[in-house]
């Protein structure tokens, strides 16, 4: 009798998030490159199964689930209301803080500082992310918050002085504009934001609601991964800057 033939591991399509340094990005020759991908990576090893990465917009993460293009998100850098509307979340792998992307120079440090006169405060944010939510219900006064469909709109409003800081991820906003010649005359606000959801937030992988055995599987795999040196060195050449830690809470808590 002839050999039989092994069976095909199944395929997993993984949604990350297009455009989001240091997460996930386009590096040389086309190949993808980020924490996000890392992680996806270790996780299908664990699992074994093999990883189809799908490249998505953060407007897009929930339709891609809800309409079964995509098994899991891992998009650590957007969790928006409506992907949470449709997704059931994995224990957390990551720890983001945020912050305040300010002028170096004068020394205006944080959202709260008194309004010099003749001045107002205008903070910015992107769409459909938690700093988006927490500037309009901290900042209600009209004019008060700009909102932007994307990050780099953002960044080029700040350099130009229309906007007084940026609030967003502290590592995305180091990597994208603080590290450019852009953002060379800023800095991190140096106080954490007072009251606010997104001081420290934390990532999780996303599936649909309702597949349970595959949000099991994600979750032990994300425990043997996280336990593993693996992952504390992919966190200190990705993200190694203090700005990002894994979860306090202890992994399985």
């Amino acid at each position: 009798a002839g050999a039989t033939t092994a069976p095909a591991p199944e395929i997993l399509h993984v949604g990350l998030l297009g455009d989001a340094a240091p997460f996930s990005s386009t590096g040389r020759f086309g190949a993808r490159t980020g924490f996000d991908v890392d992680l996806t990576l270790a996780i299908c090893e664990q699992m074994g199964v093999q990883c189809r990465l799908i490249t998505l917009a953060p407007t897009d993460l929930s339709a891609a689930l809800r309409e079964r293009r995509v098994d899991m998100v891992v998009a650590s850098d957007s969790r928006s209301e409506q992907l949470a509307e449709v997704a059931a979340l994995s224990i957390p792998y990551l720890s983001l803080q945020a912050r305040f992307v300010v002028p170096a120079e004068p020394t205006a440090d944080q959202e709260g500082e008194k309004e010099k006169e003749g001045q107002r405060d205008i903070y910015g944010a992107v769409f459909n992310t938690p700093y988006a939510a927490y500037l309009l219900e901290s900042h209600p006064k009209p004019g008060a918050v700009i909102l932007y469909g994307t990050a780099e709109e953002m960044w080029i409003d700040l350099a130009l002085g229309r906007i007084t800081a940026a609030l967003a991820t502290a590592v995305t906003a180091q990597k994208e504009f603080l590290g450019t010649p852009m953002g060379k005359d800023f800095r991190l606000s140096s106080e954490a934001i007072t009251g606010a959801d997104v001081t420290a937030r934390d990532a999780s992988v996303a599936v649909r609601q309702g597949d349970d055995t595959l949000l099991e599987d994600v979750n032990a795999a994300l425990a043997l991964h996280m336990d593993n040196p693996r992952y504390a060195q992919t966190l200190s050449q990705e993200l190694g800057n203090g700005l990002a830690q894994a979860p306090t809470a202890a992994v399985g808590d």
